[in-house]
């Protein structure tokens, strides 16, 4: 923590069972994150300022995956 904002490197806990893991800049997502659905989805790609920013997969428990593109942290088609 740097003047009440989170920097560096965190992981995230919910309630629901939940666990994201990333850097955080002046206590946004920013940069690369995995985040981990307690029903077994897992979730990976780049945050900037906040928001879902390019591209992401996503792994379900079934082995099988998609590749969701982000801008601004809309769905896009690309």
């Amino acid at each position: 923590m740097v003047d009440g904002k989170q920097y560096g490197q965190w992981v995230l806990r919910r309630a629901d069972g939940a666990v994201m893991e990333g850097p955080m800049v002046g206590s946004e997502k920013h940069g690369h994150w995995i985040e981990r659905d307690a029903d077994g989805d897992v979730k990976e790609g780049p945050y900037m300022n906040g928001k879902a920013h390019g591209q992401w997969v996503v792994r379900y428990p079934d082995g099988t995956e998609e590749k969701v593109n982000f801008r601004n942290g809309e769905i896009v088609d690309e």
